[in-house]
């Protein structure tokens, strides 16, 4: 797969989610990915491969109840685009970027 557009979209009961399984090496785009889940408290996506993504506008937008996100392996070297990335994560409490690299990034809004 190369597109994870609204996989989750309006996934309103959804509380936790195990992806660690998932092959994303041939992903470009995870634009609006978590759209309105808005009971989602923890997602592992520890073994996403993010190297050739470059759009992650709105990939967490209106997740309410997301308490803590580890994206510390993301490679988001190729991302051009961060719009409202995290925008309404309202219980967001402990968010790892350490990994974040930037420099193409022309939109983070």
């Amino acid at each position: 797969m190369t597109d994870l557009r609204y996989m989750f979209y309006e996934c309103t009961e959804l509380i936790s989610l195990d992806l660690r399984n998932f092959n994303t090496s041939l992903v470009t785009s995870m634009y609006q990915m978590f759209l309105y889940c808005k009971k989602l408290q923890s997602v592992d996506l520890s073994s996403f491969n993010t190297s050739s993504v470059t759009n992650m506008t709105q990939m967490f937008i209106n997740c309410f109840q997301l308490k803590s996100l580890d994206l510390g392996n993301f490679d988001t070297s190729s991302v051009t685009t961060m719009y409202q990335m995290f925008f309404g994560c309202e219980s967001l409490e402990s968010l790892n970027l350490r990994s974040f690299k930037t420099q193409k990034v022309t939109s983070m809004y």
